[in-house]
């Protein structure tokens, strides 16, 4: 039987996907914090993954804007977007049985 050299295969880090965020010029000012995270469901518009739709959590926000995290690919990001984008939702409720 020949002799079989075992190498791990290798994996190139992928490159992060990044957002198109608001800029500063349409925030205004650094917008009120939130005293407890809110979850939402935030539309974000990728590079190269075009417009999602995602879960994540409102942290503050300005008249106008949400700054909002959201893990994509693995990484958390934190987004300005349009309060438009933003749309509350409500967390489950988590089973009390064991096992579940």
């Amino acid at each position: 039987m020949p002799e079989h050299k075992w190498a791990p295969p290798e994996h190139p880090d992928v490159t992060l996907d990044e957002p198109y965020g608001l800029g500063p010029e349409h925030i205004e000012g650094p917008g009120e914090r939130l005293a407890t995270p809110r979850p939402v469901y935030v539309w974000i518009r990728y590079q190269h993954a075009g417009l999602l739709r995602l879960k994540g959590f409102a942290i503050a926000h300005t008249p106008v804007a949400a700054l909002v995290q959201v893990t994509w690919q693995g990484r958390l990001q934190q987004v300005w977007c349009w309060r438009a984008a933003v749309k509350n939702r409500t967390l489950k409720e988590r089973s009390s049985r064991p096992g579940r």
